[in-house]
């Protein structure tokens, strides 16, 4: 197989908003994200590093600072489905992960550095359908949220 170089020139006001506009950006999964650069971020240590399954960019340089989120399994349920084991797959995580569904720490099970775990209940403690902000806290640093819907029936 052979080997290709891209780079691409992003200009934006500070790392979050290039990490942001790079999230649009999708690639084979297991391309290499070879650097990070900018005129207010440094050159990311740890890199090269593998994207992650999702393909997108804007994970693979969260992942790259520590600590990402870049899946949830599942992402939807209907209303009134009972209790849901959800699965969140990232970067970085240790015991000290904690699941936050829509700014509440649910108690998370640790399976690995990619992947926690917790169960929930469709009715969530009475919310309505809708979409719902998941995210993982750990020592004082949170991922980026990805939504988790509650489908009417």
């Amino acid at each position: 197989m052979s080997e290709f170089i891209v780079t691409f020139l992003l200009e934006a006001t500070d790392h979050a908003a290039a990490e942001a506009a790079a999230g649009g950006w999708a690639v084979t999964p297991g391309a290499t994200l070879q650097s990070i650069t900018g005129t207010t971020v440094p050159a990311t240590p740890g890199l090269p590093q593998t994207v992650p399954p999702s393909g997108n960019v804007g994970d693979a340089i969260e992942a790259a600072e520590g600590l990402a989120l870049y899946e949830l399994a599942p992402s939807s349920v209907p209303v009134g489905a009972g209790t849901v084991q959800l699965h969140l797959h990232g970067y970085g995580y240790t015991t000290a992960a904690q699941i936050v569904f829509d700014g509440t720490a649910l108690a998370t099970a640790f399976v690995s550095d990619t992947e926690l775990y917790c169960s929930i209940d469709a009715k969530v403690g009475g919310r309505p359908p809708g979409t719902y902000d998941v995210l993982v806290r750990q020592n004082g640093q949170q991922t980026k949220a990805l939504p988790f819907t509650i489908a009417a029936a």
